[in-house]
């Protein structure tokens, strides 16, 4: 019999607690290890690499976040029982091992598994595409031999 006057936790907010956890988690890690020194020889102040470490995890958490929400999307539209994305941060080389999304039960029909496996690529190319263009509106080319 559960004890009243302890709180229940609901399996359900905790999961979402500890992805949102692991999604900001992840974020500071991709920026500190781009702005700790990710490229040591680039000789630039400490705005630019604040600016830049900015940029590069907003792009690729982007990039990341669209793909794992193209598999969750779908996997909701087809009725699967999924957990949120689990983002997983590594302090080297882009700060990042990616995420992961686990079957809370066994999919109970094969129809709409090829079309989750889908999603997540083509969100994530959609994402790139954006954030292609944008970098491409914001910033001027560098000519060669100057950087």
């Amino acid at each position: 019999m559960p004890n009243p006057l302890l709180p229940t936790v609901d399996p359900v907010r905790a999961e979402r607690r500890r992805a949102a956890v692991l999604f900001i988690v992840t974020c500071a890690s991709v920026f500190l290890v781009r702005f700790v020194g990710w490229q040591p020889e680039l000789d630039v102040s400490f705005g630019e690499r604040l600016v830049s470490s900015a940029l590069f995890s907003v792009a690729l958490m982007g990039i990341l976040f669209a793909h794992e929400m193209g598999h969750f999307v779908a996997a909701r539209v087809h009725a699967y029982r999924i957990s949120w994305p689990f983002f997983l941060p590594f302090p080297y080389f882009v700060g990042t091992l990616g995420a992961f999304i686990r079957f809370t039960d066994k999919p109970p029909h094969r129809k709409g598994l090829v079309e989750m496996a889908a999603f997540g690529p083509i969100s994530g190319f959609v994402a790139i595409g954006i954030f292609l263009i944008l970098w491409m509106m914001l910033f001027e080319p560098v000519p060669p031999g100057n950087g």
